[in-house]
């Protein structure tokens, strides 16, 4: 519309005001328009009959472009949008709020590529809801000291936003008021402000700096996520409460100073603060304390949050006696850890994800690790748990791939389920001789009598036989391991548990006549398994056992009443069940003489094309 403006010739220009100032006589306005003379009309029809003699219109001298765009009400408030850009909001009281259903956007909203510049009247005393939302081409903002609320929404996405003066009349900024608003690189908040909704000012990436005032007793949660570019900021002495991922993400972030009266933190307020290296809390605060820029409980018995931009090597002080859940989580660049005999447990993901972590030392009260607490810590090399431990939980160690050995003490009664998934490098468990629950034989982790075996090392390459002392290979025992090619089962086994081989690189495989259980996924994922022998003695084989062994090629069934086997089906290839992404066309299958036509006819086995009598 501006550019029309721009390039509308004198005659036409004329025309316009005068349809324009007819439109507002019709509607009631008072002011009178005189017409034009006939001399006039005469040179203007001569004008335009001559397009050699139009010129373009100077948008710096001729007054006549400051002649409105648009106008409308909303509510109580008038509005006029002029040629160039400028939204001027007037009259007294609340804007409405509107939503981003099409029928309930402000009636300015057909305009909004065209406002550069939004100015409102001294007497609103509100900005409502989604007023200004995705308003991209919008500059700059003139708030009065009447408006008391900015609404949820109000500014978001305002990309070409790049300042803002928030007047102190006002107590709350709404629910993502200003979030998205990529250009904005600086806000003042008075001391007026009392609330600043959740994500208000989330993924403003050019925001520089922030003053958060006395006044402010609330941040909502997200409130400075994604603020990219945020390098300090000062909690005052005025907020209590520093609630969920208030500045998740703020990579800048260097340091943060907590006021008097914070009294709870909640977990993430600082997640994904990777460059963080500092957090100082005011001496007088009641519930916390730092030291060399660590966050601690007031009498410095729990750690709580390690900086995650801090680097080297770090003991922690005698007086702690447990960590806060994810203390350490995301501390790349941490290097050694020191844990003094004072610590009795270790909480969940306390040092998860710290990828530069080669070396901890454990002290010998800890008694519990907890879930994840050393997730994808994949430059730990090698662990010792003490003898004061008696619990390591799920996961505690998955992902640490170049861990190449763990030694246990002799008190750890209690080893969770999926301990050490993706521990690839892991080539030896050594227990303690004097362990009562736990022994380890080649690097290899059993229970005390050796009748379970509980985990062979994923990192052990070629062939294992198996001690005739076992009776049950455990639920995922050989899970994952890539460098084992065949192993020797004794007729001692009875029992395979759940994922025992679950994606190991198995080329073929021989199930003794004493199985009588194969678990469900037991053999998932072993594409390199071209050939299994399955016993007569085997009466159950479980859901996904042999799932996704894409080369297998021949399957030796010596029982001679057809297994009921889960199914889905399929013409060839089978979805779930089984022996799902088995090629059940190409794949032969072997069954003892006389019983062809009943696996011919039973669930499951039917789907195979090729099926064959031994002979």
């Amino acid at each position: 519309m501006l550019q029309f403006f721009k390039k509308v010739t004198p005659k036409k220009n004329k025309l316009f005001i005068f349809l324009f100032c007819g439109i507002l006589c019709a509607a009631g306005c008072t002011k009178k328009v005189e017409p034009e003379t006939e001399t006039e009309t005469e040179t203007e029809t001569e004008t335009e009959a001559d397009p050699e003699t139009e010129t373009e219109t100077d948008p710096e001298t001729d007054p006549e472009l400051e002649l409105p765009i648009a106008s409308g009400t909303t509510g109580a408030l008038t509005w006029i949008l002029s040629a160039d850009g400028t939204l001027t909001i007037s009259g007294s009281g609340a804007m409405p709020d509107f939503t981003d259903w099409y029928a309930q956007y402000p009636s300015w909203h057909d305009y909004r590529d065209e406002i550069i510049v939004v100015v409102i009247g001294d007497s609103v005393s509100s900005i409502g809801n989604f007023a200004f939302r995705g308003y991209s081409n919008l500059e700059s903002v003139t708030i009065p000291i009447s408006v008391t609320s900015i609404g949820d929404r109000a500014f978001q996405w305002c990309t070409g936003l790049k300042m803002i003066t928030i007047p102190d009349s006002v107590t709350d900024v709404g629910m993502c008021a200003f979030s998205g608003c990529t250009g904005l690189t600086s806000v003042t908040i008075p001391n007026s402000v009392i609330s600043i909704g959740s994500f208000a000012f989330s993924g403003c990436t050019s925001l520089e700096t922030v003053t958060i005032p006395n006044s402010v007793t609330d941040i909502g949660g997200f409130a400075f996520s994604g603020c990219t570019e945020l390098e300090t900021v000062t909690i005052p002495n005025s907020v209590s409460d520093i609630v969920n991922a208030v500045f998740f993400n703020c990579t800048g972030l260097t340091s943060v100073t907590i006021g008097n009266s914070v009294t709870f933190i909640e977990y993430g307020a600082f997640l994904g603060c990777h460059g963080l290296t500092s957090i100082n809390v005011d001496d007088s605060n009641p519930a916390y304390s730092s030291e060399d820029g660590v966050l601690f409980n007031k009498t410095k018995t729990m750690l709580i949050l390690y900086p995650a931009g801090k680097t080297g090597t770090y003991s922690v002080p005698n007086s702690v006696t447990e960590f806060e859940e994810h203390a350490f989580q995301s501390c790349a660049g941490l290097t050694s850890v020191i844990i003094p005999n004072s610590v009795r447990s270790i909480g969940t993901c306390a040092f998860a994800l710290c990828s530069g972590l080669m070396s901890v030392t454990i002290g010998n009260s800890v008694e519990n690790i907890g879930t994840e607490a050393f997730y994808q810590c994949s430059s730990l090399e090698s662990i010792t748990i003490p003898n004061s431990v008696t619990n390591i939980e799920y996961k505690a160690f998955e992902g640490c791939s170049a861990l190449t050995s763990v030694t246990i003490g002799n008190s750890l009664t209690s080893i969770g389920y999926s301990v050490f998934p993706g521990c690839i490098s892991l080539t030896s468990f050594q227990v303690d001789n004097s362990n009562t629950a736990y022994s380890s034989e080649d690097g290899v982790l059993f229970n005390k009598t050796k009748t379970m075996l509980i985990l062979y090392p994923a990192g052990k390459a070629g062939t294992y036989t198996i001690p005739n002392s076992v009776t049950f290979i455990g639920d995922i025992a050989f899970s994952e391991c890539n460098s084992l090619t065949s192993v020797i089962i004794p007729n001692s086994v009875t029992d395979i548990g759940d994922g025992a081989f679950y994606y190991s690189s198995l080329t073929t495989v021989t199930i003794p006549n004493s199985v009588t259980d194969i678990g469900n996924h037991v053999f998932c994922g072993c594409s390199g398994l071209t050939s299994v022998t399955i016993p007569n003695s085997v009466t159950v084989i479980g859901d996904y056992a042999f799932g996704s062994c894409t080369g297998l090629t021949e399957i030796i069934n010596y029982q001679e009443i057809p297994q009921s086997i889960t199914i889905v089906t399929n013409s060839r290839w089978i979805n779930s069940g089984t022996f799902n992404g088995v090629d059940t066309v190409n794949c032969i299958l072997r069954v003892p003489a006389g019983t062809e036509e009943d696996y011919r006819i039973a669930d499951g086995w039917k789907d195979f094309t090729n099926i064959k009598e031994i002979q």
